[in-house]
C-alpha cells in the first residue's frame, strides 16, 4: 500500500470521525491543508460531502462545497449527495443544496424513484415546494399545481460557490 493511500485513508477515517461528532474545528483544519483533496473517496465510492450530507451537517457541507467538493459524484449507488440528504430526510441540507444549484428540479433519487418535489411533497417541507418552484420558474418549466414530476431527466448541475 503506497504512503498516498494511507494518508488519504487516515483523512478519510479522521473527517469521518469529525463529521460523526459534529467537530467543525477538524474539519476546518483538515481542508486548510494544500494539499488535500475532498474527492477522496470511501469503499462505497463516497466522498466526505457524501458523508456530510448522509449526516445531515449543514455547515459541514458548506465548507466541502467551498472547498471544491462537487455535487454530480456519485456512489456504488448511483445516489449524489443529494439523493443521500433526501433519503435521510436532512432538510437543512437539502434547503442549502437546494439554494445553491442551477435547478434542484434535477435531483432524483433513482434508488428509491422520487425527486426532490416529490420528496418535499411528500414531507410537507412547504419552503423546500416554494424553492423548487422559484427555480422552476426561472428556468422556464412548468409544474402544474399538485403534479409530481418525478420522471424528469437530470441535467448537469451548475453550483454557485460564492458564500
Amino acid at each position: 500500500m503506497s504512503s498516498k493511500h494511507c494518508t488519504q485513508q487516515a483523512i478519510r477515517h479522521s473527517m469521518l470521525l469529525a463529521l460523526q461528532r459534529s467537530q467543525r474545528e477538524v474539519i476546518t483544519l483538515v481542508l486548510q491543508h494544500p494539499r488535500i483533496n475532498t474527492e477522496v473517496r470511501d469503499d462505497n465510492d463516497r466522498t466526505m460531502l457524501f458523508l456530510a450530507a448522509a449526516g445531515g451537517h449543514v455547515e459541514e457541507v458548506k465548507l466541502l462545497i467551498k472547498h471544491g467538493s462537487s455535487l454530480d459524484a456519485r456512489d456504488r449507488r448511483n445516489s449524489t449527495p443529494f439523493t443521500i440528504a433526501m433519503r435521510n430526510g436532512h432538510e437543512a441540507v437539502l434547503e442549502y443544496l437546494a439554494g445553491i444549484t442551477s435547478n434542484p428540479v434535477n435531483f432524483e433519487d433513482r434508488v428509491l424513484n422520487y425527486n426532490l418535489f416529490s420528496w418535499a411533497r411528500k414531507s410537507g417541507n412547504a419552503g423546500l415546494i416554494e424553492l423548487i418552484h422559484r427555480h422552476a420558474r426561472k428556468a422556464a418549466i412548468a409544474i402544474p399545481e399538485g403534479e409530481d414530476i418525478t420522471h424528469r431527466s437530470p441535467a448537469p448541475v451548475t453550483v454557485d460557490r460564492a458564500p
